[in-house]
């Protein structure tokens, strides 16, 4: 017997496996770790874009926040004066630069309440973002109530849109 032969070698140690002595190593081959490599480096951009595109959602949603809380506080200050007149008004935040803000005001209903379309605009990098909000204000009770802790502001109709 050649017992220099590795295969023979084999044979003679484990009688009863029928292995190949060069293909039954343990470890890994590089074709292996490549393939390993390039699955794992799928996975981890997956992983990274799901978390940029939830980066960036969060950023679109602070700004839909921000401008619901600033139509709000255009409808208290449209709701806080004496009288509305029907037609349009327009301004610009200045606490809050980059927003701009329209108000549509239409005439009072026999019960004294105005249908106001209130609409806020800002850019997020190269995209025009919009919040309406449509608002039913009374003035006169309003202007009655100064001082209480009531309202007379009814908002409806909230919505959000521009990219």
């Amino acid at each position: 017997m050649n017992w220099r032969n590795p295969a023979l070698q084999y044979w003679n140690k484990h009688p009863n496996k029928r292995a190949n002595p060069v293909t039954d190593r343990k470890g890994l081959t590089l074709l292996e770790m490549v393939v390993a490599l390039a699955i794992l480096s799928v996975g981890i951009v997956g992983v990274l874009q799901a978390y940029s595109s939830a980066m960036a959602a969060n950023r679109v949603a602070e700004s839909q926040s921000a401008a619901a809380d600033l139509a709000s506080s255009v409808a208290s200050e449209l709701d806080r004066q004496a009288s509305l007149e029907s037609g349009q008004l327009s301004g610009e935040f200045q606490d809050c630069r980059g927003y701009s803000w329209t108000a549509d005001i239409e005439s009072p209903d026999n019960n004294g309440m105005a249908r106001v379309v209130i609409t806020v605009s800002w850019k997020t990098g190269s995209v025009e973002r919009d919040f309406g909000m449509v608002a039913y204000l009374c003035p006169q009770v309003s202007s009655a109530l100064a001082g209480t802790s009531q309202s007379s502001t009814v908002i409806t109709n909230i919505s959000g849109g521009g990219g």
